[in-house]
C-alpha cells in the first residue's frame, strides 16, 4: 500500500492584502517617477547665479562674470568646467581658478590673483612664481624693478635679482633692475638709474668690488655718475656725467 502525497499548493494572499500590495506599488513608482522629473527640470534649468571669491584689488567679480558670460548659456548640467576654468585664468591677474556648479542653478568661481615681483621688458610683468603676464599699462603698479633676458631666462634672472639686491642692500645700494643679454651679460642698475655692467660671470662675484671701492668713490655722489663697468678682472671703472673721462680706481 502506496502513501498519498500531497502536492504543496499556491498560498493566494486574501483580496484586501493584494490591493494594500499594488497600492504601495504605484505610490512607489509614482514617487520615482516624480523624482526623476524634478532632477531632470533641475538639470535644465539655466544658471541664475554666479558668485566669487578670492578677489582683491585686480581681479573684480564684474570681470569675472564678462569673462565667462557666454560660456554660461545653457542648462547648467551641460556647463565645461573646465572651458569656464581656462576662460577665467585667461584674465591677466588671475594665478589660478577653481569653477564649480552650486545646485540647482549657481555657478561658484574661486581665483587666486598674481602677486606681482617685476616688470619684464617694455610691456610684461613678472609675477613671484616667475611667470609672466601682460595686464593694462594702467594696472601696471609703480615702483617695481625692471627685468629682462631671453625666452626662458625669466625665473634665472629673476633668482640672480633677488641674490643681488639683497647682496648691495649691505652697501646702502638699491638695486633697481637686471638684465641677461643676447650675448650672455648682466647689466644691472642700481638707483638712481645708473647702470652697472657684470660682464658674463655671475654677478654675485663682483657684489665685493660693488660694495666696497666702488661704493667708497661714489658715495654721495651717485647721481653724477653715467655708468659703472665691473667687467676688468682687477678693477673697475666710473664714467662721471660731468667728465668725459673714466675713472678706475685699481
Amino acid at each position: 500500500m502506496s502513501a498519498a502525497v500531497m502536492e504543496p499548493t499556491a498560498r493566494l494572499l486574501p483580496a484586501p492584502d493584494r490591493l494594500r500590495n499594488a497600492g504601495a506599488v504605484m505610490v512607489s513608482l509614482l514617487v520615482l517617477v516624480g523624482g526623476l522629473w524634478l532632477a531632470a527640470q533641475q538639470t535644465a534649468r539655466p544658471v541664475a547665479h554666479l558668485s566669487v571669491s578670492g578677489g582683491g584689488d585686480r581681479v573684480t567679480a564684474a570681470e569675472v562674470r564678462v569673462a565667462l558670460a557666454e560660456a554660461l548659456q545653457g542648462p547648467i548640467s551641460q556647463l565645461d568646467l573646465v572651458q569656464l576654468q581656462q576662460a577665467v585664468v585667461a584674465l591677466p591677474w588671475v594665478a589660478r581658478a577653481r569653477v564649480e556648479r552650486v545646485w540647482p542653478d549657481g555657478v561658484h568661481v574661486r581665483i587666486w590673483e598674481r602677486v606681482p615681483m617685476a616688470r619684464w621688458g617694455t610691456e610684461a610683468l613678472v609675477d613671484t612664481t616667475a611667470a609672466t603676464f601682460t595686464p593694462r599699462p594702467s594696472d601696471v603698479p609703480p615702483g617695481l624693478p625692471q627685468l629682462d633676458g631671453p625666452e626662458g631666462a625669466v625665473a634665472e634672472v629673476m633668482q640672480r635679482y633677488l641674490g643681488l639686491a639683497e647682496a648691495v642692500a649691505d652697501a646702502g645700494l638699491e638695486l633697481t633692475g637686471l638684465s641677461l643679454d643676447v650675448r650672455g651679460e648682466w647689466i644691472g642698475r642700481i638707483a638712481p638709474g645708473v647702470p652697472v655692467r657684470f660682464g658674463r660671470e655671475d654677478p654675485l662675484s663682483r657684489v665685493p668690488v660693488l660694495n666696497g671701492p666702488v661704493a667708497r668713490v661714489t658715495t654721495g655722489r651717485l647721481s653724477e655718475v653715467e655708468r659703472i663697468d665691473l667687467r676688468y678682472t682687477n678693477g673697475f671703472a666710473v664714467r662721471w656725467r660731468t667728465s668725459a673721462a673714466d675713472e678706475g680706481a685699481q
